[in-house]
């Protein structure tokens, strides 16, 4: 168990490695941002965003911004680009994160003759459907633009759900000059740009050397689980430059308290007396949450750790204390015994990251649970915007939600599988009152986020046992 895990966090860093030179600079978002991220169904139901913005909540918490999941499922950039108005321009945006290609390149075409002219005709149709798309955002002024490839169809795992033989052999082959597509035109637009599928693809084969199983692509072989949205929303902050941000450090000489070297922090009312160091800790933003529940039974985000360096690279609130005689020291932050330490490991650093008892972790989890919830009611405009953009529009109804539109609803509950996942919903959703105050109760948690999300003065005590 030991070398396997050895093994995929080498493989997590010397990814990390080719991505860092592969990707384009996206830009960082700043205070006051709104953001779109317009996709498909990975985005409509998916996570990545989500924790992209609990990374802001978290580690800039007075710098405000808002995110905004414009996915619909099953869409292709056609369908992107005739929303477009109604549902990524109604929300004001100064920064849009397009991505596509999942639905683009086709699925059960591939396993008829032909495949190979049926890929090349879907990489065709979507050059010709993405020319329109881009003429539209590049007529808006002062918009930033990042594009994401997709994450990969998964072509190889022999999973129990999805059996190999309804495999769609050659898709992936047609996302890949998609992808190569889409880093030229933001090459060209001076876009910025994340190459996902690439990275992603080779997590998959790693693991599948070792587990004919595995798979961070998702039990369908397109959705990713929470695991493979925090891997996502690792390499998007990666292409941000965040692959070297620490929450914080602090680093103390017990024989020099004059001298201590701080870095996002403050530290005051240090004192060392009879074996026990005390001080005040004021960070200037809190640890990242990684333990987001699991997702019925799938792996969770905190899975993701195991094959990317999300720790190493974003998340670490470094306490470094040297000088101490030798023994083991007990922590506590506000009374509360965190663990025990050997002098060394106190010498070499311990990341506090790493501990959810911590008061500030418990701090940052309040946080994350109000995000899931945020994120809980979005979902439900998002699920009654589907049902507008992938049903009733083609019967001339986008938007009409009347007696007559429910009638129809109601006559296709048997036998349309998209009617009936969604209708649930909309029977409270198509009424204006209920979105509204839906949209309310969003704002609402959000500006409790910016209100808890404020570092406190936390107590440390490091006593020898």
């Amino acid at each position: 168990m030991y070398k396997k895990r050895q093994t995929i966090l080498l493989i997590a860093l010397m990814l990390t490695l080719i991505t860092s030179i592969r990707a384009q600079s996206l830009q960082k978002f700043k205070d006051g941002d709104s953001i779109v991220f317009l996709g498909n169904s990975i985005t409509d139901g998916g996570h990545y965003h989500s924790y992209i913005w609990l990374y802001y909540m978290t580690r800039f918490p007075k710098m405000r911004i808002q995110i905004f999941n414009s996915g619909i499922s099953a869409d292709a950039v056609s369908n992107m680009y005739k929303r477009f108005d109604t549902d990524v321009l109604v929300y004001k945006p100064n920064y849009l994160v397009l991505t596509f290609g999942m639905n683009d390149s086709g699925y059960a075409d591939y396993n008829k003759p032909n495949s190979k002219e049926f890929g090349d005709k879907k990489y065709e149709e979507m050059v010709v459907n993405f020319g329109k798309l881009n003429n539209k955002i590049k007529s808006i002024p002062d918009i930033t633009v990042g594009i994401m490839t997709s994450t990969p169809y998964e072509e190889i795992a022999d999973l129990p759900h999805s059996p190999i033989a309804n495999v769609h052999v050659g898709k992936t082959d047609v996302m890949l000059r998609m992808s190569d597509y889409q880093k030229s035109i933001a090459r060209d637009n001076n876009w910025g740009f994340v190459d996902l599928i690439s990275p992603m693809l080779e997590i998959n084969r790693e693991g599948q050397r070792l587990d004919p199983s595995f798979t961070i692509s998702g039990g369908d072989r397109v959705h990713p689980s929470h695991l493979g949205h925090m891997v996502m929303a690792y390499y998007f902050l990666n292409a941000q430059g965040f692959s070297n941000e620490k929450v914080s450090s602090t680093s103390i000489d017990v024989n020099e308290l004059n001298n201590i070297e701080t870095e996002f922090c403050e530290i005051n009312n240090l004192e060392y007396t009879q074996g026990v160091l005390s001080f005040d800790y004021l960070a200037q933003s809190l640890p990242y949450p990684t333990d987001t529940l699991h997702l019925w039974g799938s792996p969770s985000q905190h899975d993701a750790l195991k094959y990317v360096p999300f720790m190493d690279e974003m998340n670490q609130e470094v306490l470094t204390v040297k000088g101490l005689d030798e023994g083991i020291y007990s922590i506590t932050i506000d009374s509360e015994l965190i663990s025990e330490f050997s002098s060394q490991d106190l010498s070499n650093g311990i990341n506090l990251a790493n501990y959810v008892n911590t008061p500030q972790y418990q701090q940052a989890i309040s946080v994350m649970l109000l995000n899931e919830e945020r994120w809980e009611i979005e979902r439900r405009i998002r699920q009654y915007k589907g049902l507008h953009y992938r049903y009733l529009e083609h019967k001339d109804l986008l938007f009409e939600d009347t007696k007559e539109t429910l009638d129809i609803l109601q006559s296709d509950l048997p036998n349309n599988e998209v009617v009936r996942y969604l209708y649930p919903n909309y029977s409270k959703s198509r009424f204006e009152e209920v979105r509204n105050t839906w949209e309310q109760m969003q704002q609402l948690l959000v500006d409790r986020i910016y209100t808890i999300n404020k570092p406190l003065i936390r107590t440390i005590k490091i006593i020898k046992q």
